[in-house]
């Protein structure tokens, strides 16, 4: 949010999120997820609970929540006013079936992430992201990341032989994301 146009608009970013998430769910096959792993803000000292919104807006387009995992970035101690050091990982689809087994069946997940040397952003661990995919798709489906970040999901995607599609909306981290 803070490379963004929202930077300082909170309403309007939670427009922002409810008109991509009406896009998610309008592109997405039944028996296909959506995935939305995202951290909580705390902006003007109030938490801005972005799972929330996502959950809401994406159950409102009748799909279901059919798994819920925290995902801890590297430990629990932080204590970094600012930030979480967890992220809200919600897998919704109408008809899909989840591989269930492995790591997959842990509700709390903790992977080692990297700050970006780019942006003062998390990374997603390649092996969380092989996870998630292995978990829900198969061979020659296709993986769309519309907040690409770094790249790593349709990097990882390309690796696993998967269709892959990226979106950064951030210019400078585009330019450094591994599928530029």
């Amino acid at each position: 949010i803070s490379e963004t146009p929202y930077k300082s608009n909170v309403e309007n970013y939670k427009k922002f999120q409810q008109s991509f998430c009406d896009e998610f769910c309008r592109i997405t096959k039944p028996d296909g997820f959506i995935v939305i792993c995202q951290t909580d803000r705390k902006m003007g000292g109030e938490i801005i609970s972005n799972h929330i919104t996502y959950h809401n807006q994406i159950t409102e387009n009748n799909w279901k929540l059919k798994d819920y995992k925290l995902v801890v970035r590297n430990s629990v101690e932080s204590k970094d006013q600012f930030r979480f050091n967890y992220q809200n990982c919600l897998i919704f689809t109408k008809t899909g079936k989840i591989a269930r087994k492995g790591e997959f069946m842990k509700n709390i997940l903790t992977y080692e992430m990297k700050k970006s040397p780019v942006l003062d952003l998390f990374v997603w661990n390649p092996d969380f992201v092989e996870l998630m995919i292995k978990s829900l798709t198969k061979e020659k489906d296709k993986v769309i990341d519309c907040f690409s970040g770094s790249g790593i999901v349709p990097h990882t995607a390309k690796k696993m032989n998967r269709q892959y599609f990226g979106v950064e909306i951030n210019k400078k981290m585009y330019q450094h994301s591994l599928i530029h």
